[in-house]
């Protein structure tokens, strides 16, 4: 194919991504992203890969053509996500915060369709061939976004885009179709330091440099028990962290997507952390089950809500601690025992007290 054919295609793709609904996209090659792995692999000896939510063959996350044998070309798309201001809790309310990214619905739910038909876009030029993901796949989205000119990375390892800031996920879709690549993003963010002086845990222990596990929107994704040292750090965060985000420049005058599919949904962004701690499976489901917030599943939102609970220090939050004591999960009745610690009233004692006098303990 002769480079004005490959120009010609190459517009054709933007268009109909366009018409998708992706806000950006860029080209890259699928040649393998070298310095990826060499971070990658000094995070692993250092202890702080994110193990369990990232891919662990390295060589997969970083060289594409172990993912399609034969590639040519990555697509790199970006989708905002960024819809409402977040608005904040009363102080005297029992309700928490989710994350913006869990406001709405699921993002690889609403992802997967519109990828599914612009690769069939693609394969319909010619006898061409395509592979698809957004996150839960193996390659690295963000090194792949930056290459293909989608934006820079910030000292905490988001990718933030001229437009949109960093508020945007990101999919791409690698084919053996050769299209002409575009420029790389060059230069920094504005390296001013504010997302590293605002975590709360200090995740982000130097620049470009984020340890997982102090992480608050990592650390409240697993299902293992939160430490306690990170606890209070969490405030009223359910599910995510958006600090060091919010804090960014680049994302102040950051552009708002048209995408009604990341609005709030039926829980809204601060929910009510009581209604959580009592809610069955099916109320979980008709809440969360949409959302991105609901695929650790309901025990991992109700050991957070305790958690979240516990640093609201309020005395009407005992009463649906109290029904956390009796849930079957000894993690989610860990974190409603901490949490009623932290309120310290005497309610609060007397269910810790008898918690301890079960004949079962």
């Amino acid at each position: 194919m002769n480079s004005s054919s490959s120009r010609i295609l190459k517009t054709k793709i933007i268009e109909f991504a366009q018409s998708c609904g992706f806000d950006l996209i860029g080209f890259t090659d699928a040649q393998p992203f070298v310095r990826s792995f060499q971070v990658m692999e000094q995070r692993v000896k250092a202890g702080i890969y994110p193990q369990g939510l990232a891919e662990s063959d390295l060589r997969l996350r970083t060289e594409p053509q172990r993912i399609l044998p034969g590639a040519k070309t990555i697509i790199s798309l970006a989708v905002s996500y960024a819809t409402i201001e977040p608005p904040s809790p009363p102080e005297d309310s029992l309700q928490g915060v989710l994350s913006r990214y869990a406001w709405g619905q699921d993002y690889h739910h609403v992802l997967r369709p519109r990828l599914e038909k612009l690769a069939a876009f693609i394969e319909n030029l010619g006898t061409y061939r395509c592979v698809f993901m957004s996150d839960t796949g193996p390659l690295s989205d963000r090194a792949a976004a930056n290459r293909a000119g989608l934006g820079v990375f910030g000292w905490n390892s988001a990718l933030i885009t001229p437009d949109y800031g960093s508020w945007v996920f990101l999919a791409e879709i690698i084919t053996d179709l050769a299209l002409p690549p575009d420029p790389p993003q060059e230069g920094t963010c504005r390296q001013c330091g504010r997302c590293h002086e605002a975590c709360p845990t200090g995740a982000i222990e130097a620049p470009y440099r984020v340890n997982p596990f102090k992480c608050l929107s990592y650390l409240t994704q697993m299902k293992s028990p939160i430490p306690e040292k990170f606890r209070a750090s969490m405030g009223r965060r359910l599910f995510g962290c958006d600090t060091c985000q919010a804090v960014c420049p680049h994302n102040r005058a950051a552009l708002r997507g048209n995408h009604k599919e990341f609005e709030p949904g039926p829980a809204g962004p601060t929910p009510d952390l009581g209604a959580i701690l009592t809610m069955s499976k099916k109320e979980f489901a008709a809440a969360y089950g949409q959302t991105a917030a609901s695929w650790r599943g309901r025990r991992v939102l109700q050991r957070n809500a305790a958690i979240v609970l516990g640093n609201t220090r309020l005395p009407q939050a005992v009463e649906p601690l109290a029904h956390a004591l009796q849930d079957p999960k000894p993690q989610v009745q860990e974190a409603a025992l901490w949490a009623l610690k932290q309120i310290n009233t005497k309610a609060a004692r007397s269910l810790i007290a008898s918690y301890h006098e079960r004949p079962e303990r």
